[in-house]
């Protein structure tokens, strides 16, 4: 009996073990087939994952091919353009050469053309002439004009309002001589093509050519006569004047007497200087050859009083600087 109790004692003992055994493998039996649930879920990401990688790879190879077809065609319209530049390099080359050409049987067939090519002396001066009255701005006359460093500033100043262009036929141009050396100056004449006098343009020659005297041909001075009388200056001032016999002929002396002083009319202003004195000699001398000479002179305004007894403001000629209007 003690023996039947003891077995039974054991077998339900062993099998309270065996169900716990069991419920324990099929908890573990659970946790794995989750397990392999999230397995193959993360498999399935991981495909499609790949799946589009691969897509990305693909795009990628097509674009590649998009962009080296598209710089082997940029190559060949590159290689298209320089071949398609130099022959038309060529062909404006040509033409360049046929228009140089054409202007040389143009000046030659044309006595009024302007002269670009100057082959002789004459033609030089004649060109610088025709660039002098032609330029389209005045900073274009500085490689033409006698000392541009020093009449850069005044050029400037005398143009702030524009430069005056004209076209000047090489007939209308008169040269008085040839052969010039560096250091010789002289004077041209130019007539417009009506036939009217410009101003003469005052020209040297030096060791670059032919140049503009540009303070003579614009007649410039620091400061104007009528300026300085009508402040009563009292310095001495160089100015070039223009002396003509008619000047002298028909005015009134102010009271400094017709045998003592002589006087020079420009605008509302007046020059005096002793008729009988060196320099009234000279002026006297200079216009028995002509009816007008040019001369930089010395000026300096005083207060005298005159023959009436009235205290007047007078500018006299002090000296004779130079006879003509060349710049030093």
């Amino acid at each position: 009996m003690k023996r039947i109790l003891l077995t039974t004692i054991i077998i339900a003992i062993i099998s309270g073990v065996f169900a716990q055994k069991k419920e324990e493998l099929v908890q573990r039996i659970t946790q794995l087939e989750s397990s392999a649930i999230s397995l193959q879920k993360e498999i399935k990401d991981l495909q499609d994952e790949n799946t589009q990688i691969q897509s990305t790879i693909d795009n990628l190879k097509a674009s590649i091919k998009v962009v080296t077809d598209a710089n082997e065609l940029l190559e060949n319209r590159i290689k298209f353009q320089e071949d398609l530049n130099k022959s038309q390099a060529e062909t404006i080359g040509q033409m360049q050469k046929e228009l140089t050409e054409l202007k040389q049987l143009k000046a030659a067939a044309d006595p009024n053309a302007l002269i670009t090519d100057p082959k002789t002396e004459e033609d030089s001066i004649i060109s610088v002439v025709q660039q002098f009255y032609g330029a389209k701005k005045w900073e274009d006359l500085l490689p033409i004009v006698y000392n541009p460093n020093k009449v850069e500033p005044l050029m400037r100043k005398k143009y702030a309002n524009g430069y005056n262009r004209r076209v000047i036929d090489k007939n209308t141009i008169a040269i008085p001589g040839s052969n010039y050396k560096p250091g010789d100056k002289f004077i041209v004449n130019v007539r417009n093509d009506r036939g009217s006098a410009l101003p003469q343009l005052y020209m040297r020659k030096t060791m670059d050519g032919f140049k503009v005297d540009w303070e003579a041909s614009a007649q410039y001075n620091a400061e104007e006569l009528n300026s300085y009388t009508a402040r009563h200056g009292i310095e001495k001032i160089l100015i070039r004047v223009s002396f003509d016999r008619q000047d002298n002929a028909y005015y009134d002396n102010y009271g400094l007497g017709d045998n003592y002083y002589f006087l020079y009319f420009s605008g509302e202003s007046y020059l005096y200087y002793l008729k009988n004195s060196p320099i009234g000699q000279r002026i006297t001398e200079l216009l028995k050859g002509s009816d007008k000479v040019n001369l930089i002179i010395e000026v300096q305004g005083k207060m005298k009083t005159n023959n009436y007894g009235e205290n007047k403001y007078f500018a006299f000629v002090t000296r004779i600087v130079q006879e003509d209007w060349f710049s030093k």
